[in-house]
């Protein structure tokens, strides 16, 4: 049996929330609050959903699409956002 964090829904939710962030970030500031409100996960369950899949901290996140914004770049801060399934596209 999975860990209820690994599951697919949640995966699902944090790339959701991820895009929004990539879509976002220039525009607005984004701080605990929004990420809460707009996932609808606690502070907690975001810090452990995003070390699971994204494998950094939310703000580290938005701070790094902030600097991917400055350079230019429009697309998500770490490329793929879910590294394990890189190697099964190729």
């Amino acid at each position: 049996m999975l860990h209820p964090i690994t599951t697919a829904g949640h995966e699902r939710r944090i790339k959701e929330l991820c895009d929004w962030i990539a879509a976002n970030c220039g525009d607005q500031p984004i701080t605990w609050d929004t990420l809460t409100q707009q996932s609808g996960y606690s502070h907690r369950s975001l810090m452990t959903l995003f070390a699971v899949h994204v494998k950094m901290s939310p703000m580290t996140y938005v701070r790094r699409c902030r600097e991917s914004k400055g350079l230019g770049g429009d697309k998500n801060p770490t490329g793929s956002l879910f590294p394990s399934q890189d190697a099964q596209d190729d």
